[in-house]
């Protein structure tokens, strides 16, 4: 960019040197026309610059550019390594039940009143349903970044929207050892109590 530049200042300098023994052609004959030859000169070094210049842009993109090239979306797994870790201690109950990774409450849960329903844009860990695809139970898997107040203000309207619609939810906790028979328990124990409450009522 440089030597392109250096270029263009001599061809201007030159044409200016030029166009004065023009007007002195009589005096400047012979610098005029050396002037002139070295003006298509620097022309045609100015012109290679510019194609090596515009190769080179071609070859080594800058980095805004590498950053537009770059595709704004790509895919992700649906659940974390904790949240599937968890996920393989109670898998087995789908032999019985439907159960659902990463739930929007969207999905199951409508607002009956008020224009704007964005607190229902919200995920549950795992949902689960019977084989007609009744929810039952919702499952939550907290870490430690549920004890921020952010989190715990939308635990607490999650849980609040929960219990207006009778939607049972079992929350374990990350910083206990959860095996997978108490998880296994402590679900089918909920899954009963649903089922006889149900029959009851």
């Amino acid at each position: 960019m440089v030597k392109k530049d250096i270029c263009n200042f001599l061809i201007v300098i030159l044409g200016l040197t030029a166009f004065y023994c023009l007007f002195n052609f009589d005096i400047y004959k012979d610098e005029f026309l050396t002037f002139i030859i070295c003006i298509i000169i620097l022309s045609f070094i100015r012109y290679k610059l510019s194609k090596d210049i515009a190769k080179n842009k071609e070859n080594n993109p800058s980095p805004s550019l590498l950053e537009s090239n770059i595709a704004k979306y790509s895919t992700k797994n649906i659940m974390t390594p904790a949240e599937f870790q968890f996920f393989s201690k109670f898998r087995e109950l789908e032999e019985n039940y439907i159960i659902i990774p990463q739930l929007n409450l969207a999905a199951v849960i409508q607002k009956n009143t008020g224009k704007y329903h964005n607190e229902l844009f919200r995920n549950i860990d795992f949902a689960i349903l019977d084989k007609n695809y009744n929810l039952l139970l919702l499952i939550e898997l907290n870490d430690k970044t549920h004890n921020t107040f952010k989190r715990r203000d939308r635990d607490l309207k999650v849980k609040k929207i929960l219990q207006d619609c009778n939607i049972p939810m079992l929350t374990f906790y990350t910083c206990y050892p959860n095996d997978k028979q108490y998880v296994i328990n402590r679900i089918n124990k909920t899954l009963n109590d649903i089922t006889i409450k149900s029959k009851n009522s």
